[in-house]
């Protein structure tokens, strides 16, 4: 099967250059690269289950394995490497919104959401990533003894960043979704009905 690039629905140059169509191409390229970084991070967790810990395990580490998966980097390269994904998809979304409602305009807010997607993946690796040697430096074995300190420490630490994360999403998908209300409103379409062009 053959692609026709010349009669293809591609975007065009003034599209490109509209603030809305650029935010999405960012989320889009910062997705992919951070989803790329969390899959080089996860060779941390290879390494990890290949040399094995230097401390030894503890009763209360050993009773709740499902929970940790015996790797503390585990956590941190898998949810960056969603969160690349997330934010790879929205996007996608807003360029799509961009294309289909004329009445999309790009906000502060936006860029704000690209900034805490942006800021909560980072610091997950910080905290998640590097901040597991550092706090095990404060508190030897902490994460197989567990310690509860050093584990609550690092754990609200990573949870902070989620947290970032989480809320550039939603303050994201914010405006697309008061975009999309709008027309509805305007066009006096119920959200229920079939999408008509």
């Amino acid at each position: 099967m053959s692609y026709d690039i010349e009669n293809a629905n591609q975007p065009s140059r003034d599209e490109l250059n509209r603030p809305n169509f650029r935010l999405g191409l960012d989320f889009v390229k910062w997705g992919f690269w951070l989803f790329i970084f969390g899959i080089v991070i996860g060779f941390g967790v290879l390494a990890h289950y290949l040399l094995g810990s230097k401390y030894r395990t503890g009763d209360a580490f050993v009773n709740n394995i499902s929970l940790w998966w015996g790797s503390p980097l585990l956590f941190s390269s898998g949810f960056i490497q969603i969160g690349g994904l997330g934010m790879a998809v929205l996007g996608f979304i807003y360029l799509k919104t961009a294309r289909l409602f004329p009445n999309f305009h790009v906000e502060e807010k936006d860029k704000v959401a690209l900034s805490l997607t942006l800021i909560g993946l980072i610091a997950l690796f910080l905290t998640g990533f590097i901040g597991y040697f550092i706090v095990d430096a404060m508190y030897p074995g902490f994460y197989y003894t567990p310690i509860d300190e050093g584990k609550n420490l690092w754990l609200i630490l990573q949870g902070i960043s989620c947290l970032l994360y989480v809320a550039g999403l939603v303050l994201g998908f914010g405006n697309i979704h008061d975009t999309i209300c709008d027309y509805y409103k305007k066009n006096k379409v119920e959200p229920g009905e079939k999408y008509r062009r």
